[in-house]
């Protein structure tokens, strides 16, 4: 037998003749294998046109425009001269941030190139837009950036982080065309007063608006009333806050379809009083501070079906020696029926786990979970022997499960 006949025959990519459903099983399975980096899946586009189709929607779901580097001129010349639009329709993210900051030997070529992204740039499918000031932007750098967002007509979600010299009230007028978002995320940012009170108009003309994530911090806690006192009311489903707000029950009249809430706050969750007396209970909860007044409002509520609560640690006035604490999963216990998620921080577990009543407790939370994930702020190389430690656990588990 011909050796040169073998080889060819060995040679086949059988693979390729796989259905697109085994390629899209083998890619989810790639994407959760935590040795396999973004950089390595970017590669697999490069073997055929087969894997590329398969890849491409995720490892080019992000177009990120940063004039600035060596190769300024030679990115927007290929979007502005067509020559890269086969390859643009897998994007679904438009990152745009610092036009203004162009520093090459090109820089009039390629604020040239800039101004023609607006009627130039074919991004069919992207439907988010962020947008990230880190600096005070130009007239000229809020008019374009505006200009390229207005033109992606199928945008329906905006992301904006700002610095405190950004011009927020000029950047709102320029966006007023723009009133179909359906998720809108104020980024981490450091923002004034006046800066709040400037996005105000822009959520006011969204009414559309099922996801409102606001993560701007002012200097002293910012009224809510004053954010959605020309909002007309919301249909919300999901909503985030932080500890830069206060009268939270300004929020009430946009919670009625509220599905999940997040508070981004390290010691105290001033949310819960207002949110007990409002009745606003949804049934997925994240937040990053384990306190008397959360426990409380957990007690409260009718129904949790999704917990995430990252604290490592427990805030003073609710650790066990205190009249005041109530045990998070004495009271969690009542939701045990619903609940399908959980997700603690093994740090608090000593203190959360101290009795065999709380215990007891713990174990009925978990016994109908779907998915519980204990996490720690430490890594396995830590700890002297992980793969001990991880057996130990489970070994725990079960026998508390057995036992129950």
């Amino acid at each position: 037998m011909d050796a040169s006949v073998n080889t060819e025959k060995d040679a086949h990519p059988y693979l390729l003749e796989l259905p697109m459903e085994l390629h899209l099983r083998i890619r989810n399975d790639v994407r959760r294998d935590l040795d396999t980096s973004i950089e390595k899946q970017r590669q697999l586009r490069l073997v055929c046109k087969t894997l590329d189709t398969v890849w491409s929607p995720i490892v080019n779901a992000n177009l990120v425009l940063s004039p600035g580097g060596p190769d300024t001129v030679a990115q927007f010349r290929y979007l502005v001269e067509g020559k890269g639009k086969a390859y643009l329709s897998p994007y679904t993210t438009l990152t745009i941030k610092g036009v203004r900051s162009a520093r090459t030997s090109d820089i009039a070529q390629a604020k040239d190139h800039v101004t023609s992204l607006p009627d130039k740039l074919d991004l069919p499918n992207v439907l988010c837009g962020r947008l990230l000031y880190d600096h005070k932007d130009n007239n000229w750098s809020i008019d374009l950036c505006t200009k390229i967002l207005l033109s992606l007509e199928q945008l329906t979600e905006l992301e904006l982080s700002i610095c405190e010299a950004t011009d927020v009230q000029l950047l709102v007028r320029r966006l007023e065309p723009l009133t179909g978002l359906q998720k809108l995320t104020l980024l981490p940012s450091k923002a004034t007063p006046s800066q709040v009170r400037s996005i105000a108009s822009f959520i006011a003309r969204n009414k559309n608006l099922t996801h409102l994530i606001y993560d701007w911090k002012t200097t002293q806690p910012f009224d809510l009333t004053e954010l959605f006192r020309e909002v007309p009311p919301l249909k919300l489903e999901h909503l985030t806050l932080n500890s830069s707000c206060k009268t939270f029950n300004a929020v009430a009249t946009h919670t009625k379809s509220l599905a999940s809430f997040e508070f981004r706050a390290s010691e105290r969750n001033t949310w819960c009083t207002a949110f007990t007396r409002a009745k606003i209970f949804p049934p997925t909860l994240t937040v990053n501070a384990l306190d008397s007044a959360f426990v409380t409002y957990v007690a409260a509520h009718p129904r949790i079906v999704h917990l995430t609560a990252t604290s490592g640690s427990v805030s003073l006035d609710a650790l066990p020696d205190s009249i005041h604490y109530p045990s998070l999963f004495k009271r969690l216990v009542q939701h045990c029926e619903w609940l399908k998620y959980l997700l603690v921080n093994t740090e608090v577990l000593p203190i959360m786990l101290h009795t065999p009543e709380e215990r007891m407790g713990f174990v009925r939370c978990v016994i109908n979970l779907d998915e519980i994930i204990l996490m720690n702020d430490k890594t396995l190389d830590e700890y002297p022997n992980p793969e001990a430690i991880i057996q130990d656990v489970r070994l725990v588990l079960s026998l508390y499960v057995d036992n129950y």
